[in-house]
């Protein structure tokens, strides 16, 4: 009560807004976007490709419920998911907590994710929990790896362990958003490495992101780990591009 007394006269002096939409928001609420713009969530729905966890519309999907892309690539993760479009709000919220450092974001991202995986992913055979890492460089410009936050969050939830000091990025790499697919595939290569493979011997990975876009960045992550001897990687990301 003491707590709760001791935030709604701080709210007073000093009024919370919506991230998003700037509307003021109740003294105590615990979510930074008001329940509007929250509401309009674009969340991926099944059936998913059963690969790489792309939407698949029932008048082209296959009665392998596998996408074109995943017929004809060649992808080391078992499979991936992704919790919402990355369209919207959830674009805003990712940017906000990427690159403006709202940090008071992570936690309700953290529980979208942990609520899909308790629909949707099988996280009793997960072993280990790892978030897609950051160059030093850019950890030392962000002073924190969003994947690394969204994986605490779900971790957790699920009392999973997580382990940020398995797969470290060596190569300062430029943004993939611009890059063509071939570019962004030769513009990850060497860009990880495995700094203790005995944490992740015969083990079960889920592998954690913000955002996947092409697939390069992930599938090279789990490329490498399963050549240091885990048993399987799993990917599981926030939002996936449209």
């Amino acid at each position: 009560m003491l707590k709760a007394a001791w935030k709604n006269f701080i709210n007073l002096i000093f009024p919370l807004t919506c991230l998003s939409c700037k509307v003021r928001l109740e003294p105590l609420s615990q979510l930074p976007i008001c329940a509007v713009c929250w509401s309009k969530i674009e969340f991926n729905q099944p059936p998913f490709c059963r690969r790489c966890g792309k939407g698949l519309p029932a008048k082209t999907q296959s009665l392998a419920l596998i996408c074109q892309d995943c017929q004809q690539g060649h992808y080391f993760f078992r499979q991936a998911r992704s919790v919402c479009a990355y369209a919207g709000i959830i674009k805003e919220c990712i940017h906000l907590f990427k690159y403006q450092g709202k940090l008071a974001l992570a936690q309700p991202l953290g529980k979208l994710m942990a609520d899909f995986a308790g629909r949707c992913l099988d996280m009793e055979s997960i072993d280990l929990i790892i978030p897609v890492p950051l160059h030093r460089a850019k950890y030392r410009q962000r002073q924190f790896n969003q994947a690394e936050l969204l994986g605490q969050a779900l971790a957790k939830n699920f009392s999973k362990e997580m382990s940020a000091a398995v797969l470290v990025k060596i190569k300062s790499t430029p943004a993939q958003v611009n890059l063509s697919r071939i570019e962004r595939l030769k513009n990850i290569q060497g860009a990880f490495k495995i700094k203790n493979a005995q944490l992740i011997k015969n083990k079960r990975l889920l592998l954690i992101d913000d955002v996947l876009t092409s697939g390069a960045t992930i599938n090279e992550c789990a490329r490498i780990l399963l050549e240091a001897g885990a048993n399987r990687v799993d990917i599981f990301t926030l939002a996936r591009g449209v």
